[in-house]
């Protein structure tokens, strides 16, 4: 089976991390807040590298992006960053998965109960399994309330900038979706040695359950 959108998008940004930091960058994925400067206060990119003499905001988009409402965003955000000649604005294309195919959207109550179950398992799950699932509930949330903005899946980056644009989370919910989602890319990915805390994944959940409140 081909990998989804996300792990696509996700694999075409770390492919162009050994080059920027052979250049002297220092490459920071899913950036928080506080590294970034007061323009991108409504925007957050899914990476950043910096050395001294210079900064790079990247973001990665697939190749069908190419085309209609991405490419003015892409024009606007190219905009934004021609008045801050300190920062440049880079755009890395990843190409198709084969298999990006809309997600069901799933209930709210088969939600509640992924939920319920990861707070009532958690010592038997383990913190890593149990971040992995109420990941899992956090973007079944995200999709009930968008689902034909986040209908396939999405780069972590552009999920939370979404979701609190439209004001479904908070700046400050936002900033621990980014702490979060740190533990599950590594986690995902083979990283068996990290754990979790308790109050990451507990965070994650009442955020999602806040989420699942606004659904009508």
């Amino acid at each position: 089976m081909s990998a989804s959108s996300s792990r696509i998008e996700e694999a075409a940004l770390q492919a162009v991390v050994p080059s920027l930091e052979a250049e002297g960058f220092q490459v920071f994925v899913q950036p928080t807040r506080r590294m970034l400067p007061s323009f991108m206060e409504r925007y957050q990119p899914d990476a950043i590298a910096v050395r001294p003499d210079k900064k790079v905001a990247l973001e990665v988009l697939a190749n069908s992006a190419q085309t209609g409402g991405y490419r003015e965003r892409v024009t606007r955000l190219q905009a934004m960053f021609a008045d801050h000649p300190d920062w440049e604005f880079r755009v890395i294309y990843a190409p198709e998965s084969d298999a990006a195919e809309d997600i069901p959207v799933s209930p709210r109550e088969a939600i509640e109960e992924l939920l319920a179950r990861v707070e009532a398992a958690y010592d038997a799950m383990g913190p890593a399994a149990a971040l992995l699932a109420a990941w899992a509930a956090f973007e079944a949330a995200a999709r009930a309330l968008a689902p034909n903005v986040y209908g396939r899946p999405q780069p972590t980056s552009r999920l939370i900038e979404g979701l609190a644009g439209e004001g479904y989370i908070t700046p400050d919910e936002a900033d621990i979706i980014r702490q979060v989602s740190r533990f599950r890319v590594q986690i995902a990915h083979g990283r068996l040695d990290l754990v979790p805390a308790r109050e990451h994944v507990d965070g994650l959940i009442r955020i999602t359950r806040e989420m699942l409140s606004q659904l009508a």
